[in-house]
């Protein structure tokens, strides 16, 4: 007989104790704030790790197009301006008379190239990022001796 009632006891209890549902709710959470936390962590690594990748990439894009541009430039026709934030040149290869500039924005840190600065319309962003330039001319600290500098 005692058996009987224990069936019909653990049959007819078919719902949850406010309990177990405050411990699962508990649970749950707590896994839920552990995965969230790691999940931001290994964002922020990531984002970390892809910005330095950035800088360097756009570092070299404006090295690139600094060394592009200036390759054909007459020598001897670079002059520097605004504190080394801007040069000019002359490349014979637009047309007589037509001088060229490169400029660093510091405000959105960008270059900024013109082939013909009677034309500002034409003003293009060549790079743009985390970076900053500043032009010298005749820089012996940084070229070798051996090296022709404009």
């Amino acid at each position: 007989m005692r058996n009987t009632q224990t069936r019909r006891h653990l049959f007819r209890r078919r719902g949850v104790t406010l309990v177990e549902v405050v411990v699962a709710a508990s649970v749950s959470a707590l896994v839920t704030a552990g995965v969230v936390g790691l999940m931001y962590i290994s964002g922020r690594a990531v984002h970390d790790l892809y910005e330095t990748t950035r800088s360097r990439s756009q570092r070299a894009v404006a090295l690139n197009q600094i060394r592009f541009r200036l390759a054909d430039a007459q020598q001897g026709s670079c002059t520097v301006l605004d504190s080394g934030r801007t040069i000019r040149f002359h490349d014979p290869n637009l047309g007589t008379g037509v001088i060229s500039e490169l400029q660093f924005n510091q405000n959105d840190r960008s270059l900024y190239y013109t082939a013909n600065i009677s034309n500002r319309n034409a003003t293009e962003m060549v790079a743009q990022g985390p970076i900053d330039i500043r032009f010298t001319l005749g820089s012996t600290q940084l070229d070798k001796p051996n090296y022709t500098t404009l």
